[in-house]
């Protein structure tokens, strides 16, 4: 937002992230008016935001020494709950799918990768030594 003042209080970082958040929507919705378009769009945009934070958790498990698939059921069944009890089950369904079919470039960050390319290497040279 050129030549804007930076938002001040809580109040108006919430309601830039409400404009930005309406913003999204609108562009999901690619221009279709119905109620429905911009329902799929919001409830698009809730998914996402668990997916995130879905893949932030199996980040967390594989850096505390968990295998990719370990790290990523956990995260599954730590955040299926959360989703159900605020979206239901259809939405809790769709986290748990797309989570599963997550390819592991997209599912862990790059501390994760780090943790795990240095696992590798120690298994490569363990091997190679013995």
């Amino acid at each position: 937002m050129a030549g804007m003042v930076e938002p001040r209080t809580n109040g108006e970082k919430r309601l830039l992230n409400y404009y930005q958040n309406v913003k999204e929507i609108e562009r999901r919705a690619r221009g279709d008016i119905s109620i429905d378009a911009y329902t799929n769009a919001g409830a698009s945009m809730v998914l996402d935001d668990y997916l995130k934070q879905g893949a932030k958790l199996a980040s967390a498990y594989v850096i505390k020494g968990d295998t990719v698939e370990a790290g990523r059921h956990l995260a599954i069944q730590d955040l299926a709950y959360r989703v159900r009890a605020a979206q239901g089950y259809a939405m809790s369904k769709d986290f748990r799918y797309y989570m599963t079919i997550m390819p592991v470039l997209q599912l862990l960050s790059p501390e994760a990768h780090q943790v795990i390319g240095d696992a590798a290497l120690r298994a490569l040279n363990y091997q190679l030594r013995g």
